[in-house]
Order: structure tokens, then C-alpha cells, then sequence
């Protein structure tokens, strides 16, 4: 229930941390290890639990998500909220120790995005994007926080523009995966409704790119080339495109 596949995203923090960092030395190095510990092995453990928890029966008309432990019954509901109170409160615990009450605040947005994005908000169109893209831009401030910086505001929207752009990719790969049906909210979503909001997207990135890049060029590049590489992957490259199914959809 940790599902150590989805820690690539702790990538995020890194950029925040890197990209603003005044000294990038060991001491920053250990600091961002004991970080993805607590955030991404602490705290998400016990937040994944929570969302496997809310789409347990879901999750059991799935021919894929069926095999998770607690659709498959392999794990009890009741040892797995234990799980998810223990595992949510050691994240808390080791963020205040890491970082004080800016870090467990930071801990604190992601626990309300997610409780919202599972309890009801994964259903509402549009706002299961949102609520799903979200979560990278809080990663990418806090990266910043770690050095004591706050990013700008149109770092955090282009953040918030590749997040919703890859966000719609998702959707797009899962409605042409089996076992789609069981999500309710997938169903109405439509291929060309998930495409105008991820040109749309791309597009608000292509705007901030060349209104920000001459005074951020680094962050551009990377923001902008990730884009190309996963998106533009997944539509020519059928090797990304089952790659990142795979991550999705199991």
C-alpha cells in the first residue's frame, strides 16, 4: 500500500528544492532523503491506504485493481485503516521534526486534497483533474520551502499546467484500458473533452514559457521538456504509452 511505483513524483519536490536552493551541498542532500521518507513512505503510505479504502468496491470490478490487498480482502478494512492512522500520524510526527509547522502545514494541504479527492470529489468532472493536479504543485512549494524559499506564482501555475495536462493524459490511457467501467466518473469524460483540456493546458504552459523563460530559463527547459517527453511520448511511442499505463492502472 505504499506503491513505491507512484514515488517518482517525489521528482517534484527535488525541483522545488534544486531549482531555489542558494547551497546545493550533503547536508541538502540528507536533508531532502529524510524528507521522502516521512512525505513519500510515511505519509502517502497511510494516504494511498486511505484511497484504496474509499475505492475498495470499485476497485473489486476491476480486472486489474481487483489483485490490490484490500479489494482482494488479502487485507482487512480494519487492519487497514490501523495502517493508514499509524502511517498518517509517523508522516506528521517526522514532518514537524524535519521542517516545524511549515512542513506539517505543507503535510496538511496534501491531507485535505486527497480526503477531498477520495471521498466524493474523484467524481465530479473537472474537479477530479483539478484535485488530482493539485497535489504536484503543493510537492513543487514545498521543495521550495525546504530552502526557505516561496516559488512564484507563475512557476506554480506552470506547475499547475503540466500537472492538469498530464492529469488529462491519464484519463485519456485509462479510458482505453480495460476495466474503465468501473470508475464512474471516467465514463463521463469523453476522448475529445480530455483533449481540449489538455491542449488547453499545454497551451497556458506555452504562454508562461515565453512570457518567464528569459528570467527562469532552467525551469522553462525542464517544465517544458517534460512535457514533450511524456505527452508527446505517450502519443508516439507506444512503449511510454503502456509504461504509463501500467503505473495508472494497476
Amino acid at each position: 500500500m505504499v506503491k513505491f511505483r507512484y514515488h517518482v513524483t517525489f521528482v517534484s519536490v527535488l525541483f522545488g528544492a534544486l531549482i531555489f536552493a542558494r547551497v546545493r551541498d550533503r547536508e541538502l542532500a540528507w536533508r531532502l532523503a529524510a524528507l521522502y521518507l516521512s512525505f513519500n513512505v510515511l505519509l502517502y503510505g497511510g494516504l494511498y491506504t486511505i484511497n484504496d479504502l474509499a475505492d475498495r468496491d470499485s476497485d473489486r470490478r476491476h480486472p486489474l485493481k481487483c489483485q490490490r490487498p484490500i479489494a482482494s480482502g488479502r487485507v482487512s478494512v480494519r487492519a487497514a485503516s490501523m495502517w493508514a492512522a499509524v502511517f498518517v500520524s509517523a508522516g506528521l510526527a517526522s514532518g514537524m521534526l524535519l521542517g516545524g509547522t511549515t512542513i506539517a502545514a505543507s503535510y496538511g494541504s496534501f491531507i485535505a486534497v486527497n480526503l477531498v479527492y477520495s471521498f466524493g470529489g474523484r467524481n465530479v468532472v473537472y474537479a477530479d483533474v483539478l484535485l488530482n493536479s493539485l497535489p504536484h504543485v503543493l510537492r513543487f512549494v514545498m521543495g521550495a520551502l525546504v530552502v526557505d524559499r516561496w516559488p512564484p506564482a507563475t512557476h506554480m501555475l506552470a506547475m499547475l499546467s503540466i500537472a492538469v495536462a498530464l492529469s488529462c493524459l491519464r484519463r485519456r490511457i485509462e479510458l482505453d484500458s480495460i476495466g474503465w467501467e468501473a470508475r464512474p466518473s471516467l465514463g463521463r469524460w469523453s476522448p475529445a473533452r480530455l483533449e481540449g483540456v489538455m491542449s488547453t493546458a499545454l497551451i497556458a504552459l506555452a504562454v508562461l514559457a515565453c512570457w518567464n523563460a528569459p528570467s527562469a530559463p532552467g525551469f522553462y527547459a525542464a517544465v517544458v521538456g517534460t512535457a514533450a517527453v511524456l505527452i508527446g511520448g505517450a502519443h508516439l511511442s507506444d512503449r511510454i504509452r503502456r509504461a504509463l499505463r501500467w503505473i495508472w492502472t494497476h
